[in-house]
């Protein structure tokens, strides 16, 4: 194999090593079944670190390029499309030379995905809820009454927007939060992806600007990737989003749209002041440009008094409220929903007939009965005890175990915590070293539009126990205190700078 790899470039290195591989399979260069250097071979005929090919192999192993066997090493299997079938039969058609630009641009931006974790590994990277908490019994229950009662009524098609009971009831449960809305104002989606997919398909041409927080929820990157927008991040600070950078770039930029995640943000966990929310609401009003506020994480608030939405200050329908309940009940209902102007929900409901026709009626109508009866409340307060638990002694562990000069954010609910490493720590090293202590956390770069190496990374508290957090942060700061100069001491400080 010829690499040339290229310093200015500006692409880090094991993309450039990974895209010079597949391009020589498309090329024919490289054949299925053919051997590929070691890592350590690689490494040193180009002069590299040896985790940097070892990343270049992963996303070469996660697209399909290529497979490896212990003690056999690693061999071609083809382009993602053109793999050998079952039967031995390769397929006639490159996918790859057939693929939209649009899901060139999604499947190059997916972060790396391991799949669940080993029992062993101590899981701090994924943000999804534990399902030891799932209220299983009485759901099952309910769903069992639903479709005995109302049965092929519920196995039949829906209505686009929703089930009409269960848009009434989220209207409803939205006037907690200061939101007005009337169910003509509500459209169900399968989970809050589904609903960013669909504003963004109402709303997004090729090459519109959309500002969204830098860092930012990871699965957003590709699927603005996906229609082509130009996404513009602005830096986060201690209290949120950059206003005074986000009042420049919309003065310059002129965007068609604002993302913002304003409670327990995804990656930082921080939740913004009211204040800081009207300020946010005034620029948006200044420049015309729809906010769509992102309130994933709404009812897991576990200290502090709460702060309402953005949409609840909103009088000119110019935010999108979306809402799920994949983080605070069930994410296998994929059940979401979104509020905004009656004009939008009908469209957003066009949209949606045209790509699943309806969410399920069935799961909606057992949603509905589960709320209605008060177990989705207690199931929150009971989640919202076990959050807290697990929120603070990951900070008091990570005060204990963490390097002087590693600095964190104060989470007052939600999974995330977010951790800016010593100078000179890289958050993707990190994470490999991690790694081969059994500690899973998600590096920083998944959450850039840059994807480069941030110095940062993201903890979930989502499925660990509180044995397995103090387990898992003082091996965590073990390996910081490698990486970081020797002069480093305990002690962190609990501050988020720009980043």
């Amino acid at each position: 194999m010829i690499i040339q790899l290229a310093a200015d470039s500006g692409e880090p290195i094991y993309q450039q090593i990974a895209g010079v591989i597949k391009e020589q399979v498309h090329r024919g260069s490289l054949k299925p079944g053919d051997r590929i250097p070691s890592s350590r071979d690689l490494a040193a005929t180009l002069g590299v670190n040896r985790t940097t090919v070892c990343l270049a192999y992963d996303e070469l192993r996660r697209s399909g390029y290529i497979q490896s066997h212990v003690g056999r090493g690693s061999s071609v299997v083809g382009a993602n499309g053109q793999r050998w079938l079952k039967g031995g039969q390769e397929s006639e058609v490159n996918w790859d030379s057939l693929l939209s630009t649009g899901m060139l641009n999604l499947t190059r931006r997916i972060p790396a995905r391991d799949g669940a974790a080993p029992r062993a590994w101590l899981d701090f990277s994924r943000l999804i809820p534990d399902q030891t908490l799932f209220p299983v019994k009485p759901f099952e229950g309910i769903l069992k009454g639903v479709i005995r009662q109302r049965g092929a009524a519920l196995l039949q098609y829906g209505p686009a927007l929703g089930l009409p009971e269960l848009r009434a009831l989220i209207a409803r449960r939205m006037q907690r939060w200061g939101i007005q809305a009337t169910d003509e104002e509500v459209i169900i989606v399968n989970g809050a992806q589904q609903g960013m997919d669909l504003v963004f398909k109402a709303l997004i041409n090729a090459g519109d600007a959309v500002v969204v927080e830098s860092p930012t929820y990871s699965n957003i990157l590709p699927l603005l990737g996906f229609y082509q927008a130009r996404v513009v991040g602005v830096p986060m600070t201690a209290q949120g989003l950059d206003l005074d950078s986000l009042r420049s770039v919309a003065a310059r930029r002129s965007p068609k749209l604002i993302y913002t995640i304003p409670n327990f943000q995804n990656p930082t966990g921080i939740c913004t002041s009211e204040a800081h929310r009207r300020q946010l609401l005034s620029i948006a009003s200044e420049f015309n440009v729809p906010i769509l506020e992102d309130g994933y994480e709404e009812d897991l608030r576990t200290s502090g008094k709460n702060v309402r939405p953005i949409k609840a200050a909103d009088r000119a329908g110019r935010v999108i409220y979306l809402g799920t309940f994949s983080k605070g009940l069930f994410p296998g209902l994929r059940i979401g929903w979104i509020v905004a102007h009656r004009t939008l929900i009908e469209t957003l409901g066009a949209a949606k007939f045209s790509t699943d026709y309806h969410t399920s009626l069935l799961l909606q109508a057992a949603l509905t009965e589960f709320i209605s009866q008060g177990h989705y409340d207690r199931h929150l307060k009971r989640l919202q005890k076990v959050l807290a638990r697990r929120l603070q002694l990951t900070l008091r562990s990570m005060k204990e175990y963490f390097p002087r000069g590693a600095r964190w954010t104060l989470p007052a609910g939600g999974y995330s915590v977010w951790v800016t490493l010593p100078p000179g720590v890289s958050g993707r090293q990190l994470a490999l070293d991690a790694r081969h202590q059994g500690v899973l956390i998600a590096p920083g770069e998944h959450f850039f539009q840059s994807s480069e190496d941030s110095g940062s990374f993201r903890l979930s508290v989502s499925t660990v126990s509180e044995t397995q957090i103090r387990q898992g942060i003082q091996l965590l700061g073990k390996a910081i205190a490698a990486q970081a100069p020797p002069q480093s001491l305990r002690g962190g400080v609990a501050e988020l700078p720009h980043v």
